[in-house]
């Protein structure tokens, strides 16, 4: 009996471990059928031996370390069980997220969009309107827009390029930078931007793959990932990012 529990819990252990090295979903069943059916094999092993031998089958309690035996084997099924509900509960939340996240209908959708800072008098590639995924324009009034070469073709920016951070085009706290690595979508962004939002974030902070959440001006959830930062080309910064916009 002793020999089973020690198996089992071997085997959990190991199937622990294959569990979080592969996928959660199609392993966590795994770690608790195998180490209590290796504890099950092992009880009725014993009682066929007592049976054969015309030994009485006395109860765990009963038996020498019986007592230990029986709490090992509580505590392991009361944790299968917990981390198993939590897991479940993750995963299925995740995949919830990810299927409304990845079903729900965009409002904008692009790849590749390329910004560069400028400081010319008719400068359209350095603002950009999420909503309308056209160049914006700025938070004030420029000489600029009374002349028709300079009109935006979208509406208030969301983003403005400068050779060292990306801000708003009028001090407005919308733009929130998550954790590098962190994974993003529309129910993080959502979240996100309930927290703590600023109104400018410095390029030393961003690199090829962080992700921006913003709210846009008309109030819908924006993903900005950023792909490229190059800042080698003199005064001028180029970046490229992917964008979704989602309504709210």
């Amino acid at each position: 009996m002793l020999a089973a529990v020690a198996v089992a819990g071997a085997t959990t252990t190991v199937a622990i471990a294959v569990n979080f090295a592969t996928d959660l979903k199609t392993n966590v069943f795994a770690w608790i059928a195998v180490p209590l059916s290796t504890l099950l094999s092992g009880v009725v092993a014993e009682a066929a031996q007592r049976v054969a031998r015309g030994e009485p089958i006395r109860p765990l309690f009963a038996r020498p370390g019986g007592r230990c035996v029986a709490i090992a084997i509580s505590a392991l099924t009361l944790a299968a069980i917990i981390v198993s509900v939590t897991v479940m509960l993750t995963v299925s939340t995740s995949a919830g997220d990810a299927a409304e996240g990845s079903t729900r209908p965009v409002v904008q959708q692009e790849t590749g969009y390329p910004l560069t800072s400028s400081s010319g008098f008719c400068p359209k590639t350095d603002k950009l309107d999420l909503d309308a995924a056209q160049p914006g324009r700025g938070g004030q009034p420029q000489l600029g827009d009374l002349l028709d070469r300079c009109k935006m073709d979208g509406g208030l920016a969301e983003l403005v390029l400068e050779p060292d951070e990306i801000h708003t085009p009028h001090g407005s706290r919308q733009l929130f930078l998550l954790k590098h690595g962190e994974s993003a979508g529309y129910q993080r962004c959502l979240a996100a931007l309930t927290e703590r939002l600023t109104d400018r974030i410095s390029l030393r902070d961003i690199r090829q793959g962080s992700h921006i959440c913003v709210r846009t001006d008309v109030g819908n959830v924006a993903q900005v990932d950023v792909v490229k930062v190059d800042r080698s080309t003199g005064s001028e910064t180029h970046v490229v990012i992917d964008f979704s916009v989602w309504p709210p």
